[in-house]
């Protein structure tokens, strides 16, 4: 796959995830949390760097969404369903990540 594919692949991938996660009338909604991920540093980067550091918080955000997982599990059935298509499509974008980082 071409990096301008793999871009494409992105590009249209999380537009059907927002969709997915939409809120939902019969949602709660919740005040949003100010973002803990880690900013990505200052200044120029090397497309080595850049894909290695959105690699690391991909992971990250997959991880956290895995535990949210869990506290819902049982309470929320059709949040639990939203919820699982997260970390399955970060992990399938990780993958893009790495392969990505291994030709860079």
């Amino acid at each position: 796959m071409s990096s301008s594919t793999r871009g494409e692949h992105l590009a249209t991938t999380w537009p059907s995830a927002r969709e997915r996660l939409a809120p939902r009338p019969t949602a709660r909604p919740r005040p949003s949390r100010a973002s803990q991920i880690t900013p990505l540093p200052v200044g120029h980067l090397r497309d080595y760097d850049v894909v290695r550091e959105v690699a690391d918080r991909v992971t990250e955000v997959a991880a956290r969404a895995r535990a949210r997982i869990e506290v819902v599990a049982g309470r929320d059935p059709v949040s639990e369903d939203l919820l699982i298509a997260v970390p399955r499509t970060l992990g399938k974008q990780l993958l893009i990540l790495r392969v990505q980082h291994a030709h860079s």
